[in-house]
């Protein structure tokens, strides 16, 4: 298991916007306050990093009938994104 996480209490949604896929960027409109859409796009910012960082370029996302996101075409690899007020976690593991 790997544990990543990140403090979102300054980040920039335009700076990051190229790192999340157009599909997931799209689906942090829902949320009616910004600072829900900051840790939405936060966790998919730190999940994209992590992804990029074990030679994942080509994420399929699909999601269960929980509401949680898996990736379809990687299903040996789970990750949990949580949160805080200012801080993002993204813990992975591959099962081997």
């Amino acid at each position: 298991m790997f544990l990543y996480y990140m403090d979102i209490s300054n980040l920039n949604l335009e700076n990051v916007k190229k790192h999340v896929p157009s599909e997931r960027w799209e689906s942090s409109n829902k949320y009616f306050y910004q600072k829900d859409n900051l840790i939405h796009i936060g966790g998919e910012t730190l999940l994209n990093y992590i992804l990029k960082k074990i030679n994942i370029f080509d994420p399929i996302y699909a999601i269960t009938g929980y509401g949680k996101p898996y990736l379809k075409n990687y299903p040996k690899i789970y990750f949990n994104i949580s949160h805080s007020a200012k801080m993002c976690f993204v813990e992975y593991r591959i099962i081997l």
